[in-house]
């Protein structure tokens, strides 16, 4: 995220570096990732699921 923030920007500047990975939006392992200047950790809500391994399978955790 900061490599491509650093590759983007046309200065080094912290505020240019920090506006970049602000807006910076794509798909992680969990789900999309949007980071916003609110939302620092970019997971959406939906990313948020526990997962067990069972039989060689992921599977929703259940309680």
């Amino acid at each position: 995220m900061v490599t491509n923030a650093l590759l983007q920007s046309t200065t080094l500047s912290r505020e240019s570096i920090r506006s970049i990975v602000e807006t910076s939006q794509f798909d992680g392992l969990s789900g999309p990732i949007r980071i916003t200047p609110d939302n620092h950790s970019g997971l959406m809500p939906q990313a948020l699921t526990v997962l067990v391994a069972r039989n060689g399978r992921w599977r929703l955790a259940t309680s």
